[in-house]
């Protein structure tokens, strides 16, 4: 499978290829007040507004830095009763693409609780990737605050392939 290569932190992650809609780059979206400091803002994308998610801050409470390698990555984060929901990722150096297997991923081994959206994962060159699962990268109250108009139940939610 083909996995988009980004970090957080000096961390490394991927994600599958399947769920990215589209890459651009690192543009000003609208700001949003009252929400989570994860939230960097929305952003018009195709004539409809779309949640835009800091991951560094999300994952890491720093915001990303705005090189020129970081991006702004449109996924299939939901598809809810036929209707997918588009969420913007902000990834800092998303600039290159990598193809692995997926039996390389390995369970993740540490799990604190508080890195749900981090899957499985391998080591690539030497350093730890890992598996970022896109429908799990929100929080629950996150996901009530951005789609409110969704009810985001596990016997309503089916996951984007």
């Amino acid at each position: 499978m083909i996995y988009l290569r980004f970090e957080i932190a000096g961390q490394v992650y991927a994600l599958a290829s399947e769920a990215i809609v589209e890459v651009i780059p690192c543009i000003p979206v609208n700001g949003m007040a009252h929400t989570s400091p994860a939230v960097a803002g929305t952003l018009n994308y195709r004539g409809g507004l779309i949640p835009v998610i800091d991951l560094a801050m999300l994952f890491n409470e720093q915001p990303s830095a705005r090189y020129t390698s970081t991006r702004i990555i449109i996924v299939n984060y939901r598809d809810i009763a036929g209707e997918t929901l588009h969420l913007a990722l902000i990834a800092e150096q998303a600039t290159e693409t990598m193809k692995l297997n997926d039996d390389a991923f390995n369970p993740q081994v540490i799990n604190n609780g508080h890195i749900p959206y981090s899957g499985a994962a391998t080591l690539e060159t030497g350093q730890l990737l890992y598996r970022l699962e896109v429908h799990d990268i929100l929080p629950p109250d996150l996901q009530g605050q951005l789609y409110p108009q969704h009810h985001l139940d596990e016997e309503s939610v089916h996951h984007v392939n």
